[in-house]
């Protein structure tokens, strides 16, 4: 019986998920100034 009991807590207890958008916004605020100098070096011509 507890094995059933800890099986199930286990799936349950799946913040992946969750955990992936917290570190989504992340990457994104890098991106963004990224992008900001994507623009700037491509309005130059530096690339």
């Amino acid at each position: 019986m507890v094995e059933p009991e800890s099986a199930a807590p286990a799936p349950v207890v799946t913040p992946p998920p969750a955990a992936s958008p917290a570190p989504s916004p992340s990457p994104q605020s890098s991106l963004q100034p990224i992008r900001s100098r994507c623009s700037n070096d491509c309005r130059s011509g530096a690339v």
